[in-house]
């Protein structure tokens, strides 16, 4: 005898994550009327794809861990965001937060591209 899978129990989004979610793309969309996302999305989190090697990702690819020596310039590493900051935009505003300097403190925050 052959059993039928048994259905399902469908899986109940997370209601406070959908209402954070809803709010975040109507400030988007205010501040950046003229961006169309379905054409140049806004950049919303850090590459998984676009990253060096010693650098791991964690939190829906929100939060950057360093795991290189950091001992000569060779040991630098950097990620990108999932999509370029669009045209249309203009001015766009985002923040970093630096959590731990790490053992030497070497950090250097670049946001211009060519600049070494």
């Amino acid at each position: 005898l052959a059993a039928s899978p048994r259905p399902e129990k469908p899986v109940k989004p997370n209601s406070a994550l959908n209402e954070q979610e809803k709010e975040l793309n109507q400030r988007l969309r205010r501040l950046y009327p003229a961006v169309n996302e379905n054409e140049t999305p806004l950049p919303r989190s850090w590459s998984p794809k676009d990253k060096f090697s010693y650098i791991g990702l964690s939190q829906n690819n929100l939060r950057v861990h360093y795991k290189g020596h950091g001992k000569t310039p060779k040991d630098a590493a950097s990620v990108r965001a999932t999509h370029p900051i669009p045209a249309a935009c203009g001015v766009y505003y985002f923040e970093v937060k630096i959590i731990s300097k790490g053992r030497d403190g070497n950090i250097f925050g670049c946001w211009q591209p060519y600049v070494f």
